[in-house]
């Protein structure tokens, strides 16, 4: 994956939306967690959602049925896993199709 592919925030940049009030209140955050469930329940961002590499058709169903369905703000989604090189690239690929 390269970076045109995709666009990255920074752990700080996340940190920051997620404790101020920075985004409007038309705006809806979604952290998406695209770790396994065992390193989920290990340990997570707090309001994390989580999507594991192998349910991306569920991830699909949240984000294109789900949310747009029963929340009219603007959606920020934002997808990690344990390094945000693959299992967070590969989902947000999956989104993009």
């Amino acid at each position: 994956y390269t970076e045109s592919l995709l666009r990255y925030v920074s752990t700080d940049t996340v940190a920051e939306l997620v404790r101020s009030n920075q985004v409007r209140n038309e705006d809806a955050i979604y952290l998406i967690d695209c770790r396994y469930p065992y390193e989920y329940n290990g340990g997570h961002i707090m309001s994390a959602i989580n999507f594991p590499p192998y349910e991306l058709d569920s991830l699909k169903e949240f984000v294109f049925n789900d949310l747009a369905s029963r929340d009219r703000r603007r959606a920020i989604i934002i997808l990690h896993c344990e390094f945000s090189q693959l299992r967070a690239p590969v989902a947000t690929d999956a989104l993009k199709k």
